[in-house]
């Protein structure tokens, strides 16, 4: 069962970066959780040693990140 879960995760995080976000985010950050990227008018970028999700958190199977810049183009 915990291979499964483990797979249905990577899949989810490939779904969301890959597929979902409309902001390809090249970044050497530990993804745990799916993340949404989105970019309106700003710029995305991760660096260093982050996380993203934390396991057992609550809804760690069923939740998602979200990262989305907005108004006056800050950089994240």
């Amino acid at each position: 069962m915990k291979k499964i879960a483990k797979f249905l995760q990577k899949f989810r995080i490939f779904w969301f970066k890959s597929i979902l976000s409309d902001h390809k985010v090249q970044t050497k950050a530990n993804i745990l959780s799916p993340t949404l990227f989105l970019q309106n008018d700003g710029k995305i970028n991760i660096e260093g040693s982050v996380t993203l999700g934390y396991f057992p958190s609550p809804k760690f199977y069923s939740g998602y990140n979200h990262i989305e810049t907005r108004r006056g183009g800050g950089l994240t």
